[in-house]
């Protein structure tokens, strides 16, 4: 038996479908027995997980980690069963280990970790490991050799989604997963492609896959989501892709063929692939329930997003185009950005605050999401600044587990170096005016009232730009709870 486990990712309710669990349980179906067990699901997960060892005589237990809270859940679980079953085989897989191999080892309980998608072969490798003759040339294997020193062997061509079989949802409670949001009463996350061609400085998903991409063929995508539709009864889905619209052709022959299920959906692209598209595209997504679109607009600087390496031909320009054509088809930009990069935090912060407000003007609707810049391992300008500024990764899984670096990797500014009082004051001022005036679509814990008072206190600051001391906007914030997207999604 394998235990495929999902650490706890967040402190709040919102269950998120584990679908790269889901897409290697599909690989072990008739060959490997399996048992996928969600801590996000879970009172007491490393109670749950001993007991479940323990009544199905589990030999492996692999995690999936994602820097941030899963990484210290997943420390935590790992310690704990290890300690009590010492014979246990763990391995660690996702992002973490693939972004910082060297740290998930450093772990002395875990046996093994995987870099990048593995293919369709893990249980192969999996099956030599309960043979005893574990397969130590597999690509993308983490693992120490007699000497005790890390080895990482080289990363597989990434798998063509295609050839992949489909989810064994009936391994999951799906119910729990299905959840009210303002996209519908029943929404559920899927994805039909993998990778982004483009390596942003700042970017995991260049460590995943390096530029490379894999996409379903639009019947395949659509046949996933009439079975989302049709057999669980889902009438929203969140496409957590890295990039959804991979190619124009391809996203409209989707859009038409899922436009009959009348459900709402949601998806990551880029500006400047979307610019691209067409008016019949545009029209055809909006047909097809197509609500809102998270778009990486990064800064309102043209220089810095050089610096970031953000590739394409994204500008600030081309974003405020694309507000104004997603205004005429009612679908909702929610826009991100990296505030406060070095080695000039203070106009960067300045350039890209102004630039909101612009967007806002032309599409009141828009989201803004606020995140600070987080180094990822990618060698580059941004990098190098962080690092000029006394940014230092960290080598060992203790303090990648602590509470500081948690709140680094969820963008929350953990203390960076290059982050002062006087940035977060002039931050969390701008966040509280803009968050007044223009309160996020996605709650929908706000009544008309209450968005009315809102917009009402805090139109006259976004209208003179006066942001200094916004007292009365943080008692209302006490008053009139309302939700931030970065921090609590929708």
């Amino acid at each position: 038996m394998i235990l495929l486990v999902n650490g706890k990712s967040h402190s709040g309710a919102k269950p998120i479908l584990p679908m790269s669990l889901l897409a290697v349980a599909a690989t072990f179906e008739g060959k490997l027995p399996y048992e996928i067990v969600d801590a996000n699901h879970l009172v007491d997960p490393i109670e749950t997980l001993t007991n479940k060892v323990v009544e199905t005589g589990a030999r492996i237990l692999a995690l999936t980690v994602m820097p941030g809270p899963q990484t210290a859940s997943s420390f935590e679980i790992t310690l704990a069963l290890k300690l009590r079953f010492p014979d246990l085989i763990v391995v660690w897989g996702g992002y973490f280990p693939t972004m910082y191999p060297r740290a998930a080892m450093s772990c002395p309980a875990v046996d093994y970790g995987l870099k990048g998608y593995v293919n369709g072969d893990l249980g192969a490798f999996l099956q030599s490991v309960l043979d005893g003759t574990p397969n130590l040339s597999y690509p993308n294997l983490i693992y120490r050799d007699p000497q005790g020193e890390v080895v990482q062997n080289r990363m597989s061509k990434l798998v063509d989604i295609n050839s992949l079989p489909e989810f064994p949802y009936k391994a999951l409670d799906m119910e729990f997963y299905m959840r009210p949001t303002f996209l519908g009463t029943r929404t559920i996350g899927h994805h039909i492609s993998l990778g982004c061609p483009f390596k942003c400085g700042f970017c995991g998903v260049v460590s995943m896959v390096n530029g490379k991409t894999s996409a379903e063929t639009p019947d395949l995508g659509a046949r996933g989501v009439a079975r989302l539709v049709e057999e669980y009864g889902a009438n929203a889905i969140e496409f957590h892709d890295n990039n959804f619209f991979l190619g124009e052709a391809r996203t409209r022959s989707f859009c038409d063929q899922i436009a009959h299920h009348k459900i709402k959906w949601w998806a990551y692209g880029r500006g400047d692939t979307l610019l691209k598209y067409s008016e019949e595209t545009w029209a055809s997504m909006a047909a097809s329930g197509l609500k809102m679109v998270y778009i990486g607009a990064e800064t309102g600087s043209d220089a810095t997003l050089k610096k970031m390496n953000k590739g394409g031909k994204q500008t600030v320009n081309g974003i405020l185009q694309l507000a104004e054509t997603m205004r005429r088809f009612d679908i909702v930009p929610e826009f991100s950005f990296i505030i406060g990069n070095p080695p000039d935090p203070v106009t960067d912060m300045d350039e890209t605050l102004e630039f909101i407000k612009k967007i806002k003007v032309i599409n009141p609707a828009s989201e803004i999401i606020l995140y600070s810049y987080t180094p990822v391992p990618q060698e580059g300008e941004m990098l190098q600044s962080a690092e000029d500024a006394g940014f230092v990764f960290p080598s060992e899984i203790e303090e990648w587990s602590s509470e500081h670096w948690q709140r680094i990797c969820q963008r929350r500014d953990g203390e960076l170096p290059w982050i002062t009082d006087k940035i977060r004051r002039k931050l969390r001022n701008f966040r509280l005016v803009i968050d007044s005036t223009y309160p996020t679509v996605t709650d929908q814990n706000l009544s008309p009232m209450k968005r009315t008072i809102l917009r009402t206190a805090g139109r006259w600051r976004f209208a003179t730009n006066f942001h200094y001391g916004p007292y009365e906007l943080r008692l209302l914030n006490k008053l009139i709870p309302y939700q931030r997207p970065e921090t609590a999604g929708f």
